[in-house]
């Protein structure tokens, strides 16, 4: 038998005689949309069981919060409270603030006729507040390009960055056809 005392201070036990659980958690706060969460509450204490709740009716039992591919429907507060038989520990909570992904397309991989340029082209959306970066050197959206090689675009928005590589391979032009003497050709017959 334990002494009853308020739950929250380190090293106190409940009436049931088990220590007051307690833990520590290292909440994220910010991420950007398509992001992994994987937060785990740590404590010294064994049996330790969780209670997760959260936005739009969320609710694990896990010592894990794993939230994959974060959308702005999971920003909201989560709280976790942790419990032995008879002990329910202190909740804590923290809020989640979910940022928007700067505005890129992933392109597929494109191709060209040798001596002709091509536009890559990975933002028809994004804003003026999404500044891009191109593996070239350039800060535009759009890049033009005559060589074949292994470009990449980071898109910034925020502090949320999104990267896509697009390979550009180079086809050659087919040789001209080259006609000689005159030939008169009747219809009906063989050329």
């Amino acid at each position: 038998p334990g002494t009853a005392i308020r739950n929250g201070f380190a090293g106190a036990t409940c009436i049931s005689g088990n220590p007051i659980p307690q833990f520590t958690l290292g909440a994220p706060g910010i991420v950007c949309q398509g992001a992994n969460i994987n937060l785990r509450a740590n404590t010294s204490t064994t049996g330790v069981t969780y209670a997760w709740t959260g936005p739009n009716g969320f609710t694990s039992n896990s010592a894990i919060l794993s939230i994959p591919d974060v959308t702005s429907t999971n920003a909201g507060t989560y709280t976790v409270t942790p419990s032995l038989p008879g002990c329910p520990g202190t909740p804590v909570s923290f809020n989640l603030v979910v940022r928007p992904a700067p505005g890129i397309v992933k392109n597929p991989d494109t191709s060209f006729c040798d001596g002709s340029v091509v536009l890559l082209d990975p933002v028809p959306f994004g804003g003026e507040e999404t500044f891009y970066q191109w593996s070239t050197g350039d800060a535009d959206s759009t890049l033009f390009v005559s060589s074949p090689g292994t470009y990449i675009v980071t898109a910034t928005l925020g502090l949320c960055q999104l990267s896509d590589t697009i390979e550009v391979t180079s086809n050659p032009v087919p040789a001209a056809l080259v006609f000689s003497g005159d030939s008169l050709v009747c219809p009906g017959s063989d050329a």
